[in-house]
């Protein structure tokens, strides 16, 4: 097993956010030592030129950011790609509890925000087969399994990476984010998306950093 893991992150991103990401990314390096390449990338413009969080313009670019690093860094001896935003909280264990979830399917933890009242997220990302959202307080999705299977992820997720090898891209569609794309794909070949509610990171809460967020 040797684990590619993609972390884009924006050359705008808060000074403290990003001192962040390099000790998470340092801290997965000392665990995962030679079964794991990362690369952090600042290609593409950031979100300063963008007014709108959720636009497709947005998103294109988002999804031209994150193909155009797999096209570049992903290689034949990799198996899994983990796709990481630069400002989730996560440690290594993270990693290896979504490999234990599974190492055949799209796996994401639950992505909470930092802070006491663990409301989720990324609502926007994360969405069931009928559409539906993730609410914001649990229960965070219908019924009352701990993993459960979705339509889409977002902010941080592990991927077979045979799946990009069959076809799967990155790319913008009407509502979604980029990530969508790849999920979709990962369903026709009848690949799951499951989200493992037991392993949760944690999101910052942009807004105490001068971000913006959806």
């Amino acid at each position: 097993m040797k684990i590619l893991a993609i972390v884009p992150i924006k050359k705008n991103l808060n000074s403290k956010l990003k001192l962040r990401c390099f000790e998470n990314v340092l801290k997965l390096q000392t665990y995962f030592q030679n079964t794991i390449d990362i690369y952090l990338d600042d290609r593409g413009p950031g979100d300063s030129m963008f007014m709108d969080f959720c636009s497709r313009e947005r998103i294109k670019v988002l999804a031209c950011v994150r193909q155009s690093m797999i096209n570049d860094y992903l290689r034949p001896e990799h198996t899994h790609v983990l796709m990481v935003d630069a400002d989730v909280e996560y440690t290594p264990k993270t990693v290896t509890d979504l490999l234990r979830t599974s190492k055949v399917d799209i796996v994401a933890p639950a992505i909470l925000a930092v802070g006491g009242d663990d409301w989720w997220y990324d609502t926007w990302g994360f969405f069931d087969e009928n559409g539906k959202h993730a609410n914001k307080q649990s229960p965070y999705f219908d019924g009352n399994k701990r993993v459960v299977e979705l339509s889409s992820v977002g902010t941080m997720y592990l991927v077979p990476a045979d799946l990009f090898r069959m076809g799967a891209m990155y790319r913008e569609t009407d509502g979604n984010t980029e990530h969508y794309s790849v999920c979709a794909f990962a369903k026709s070949k009848g690949i799951k998306t499951l989200c493992n509610l037991d392993v949760v990171v944690r999101h910052p809460r942009l807004d105490d950093y001068g971000e913006r967020r959806e």
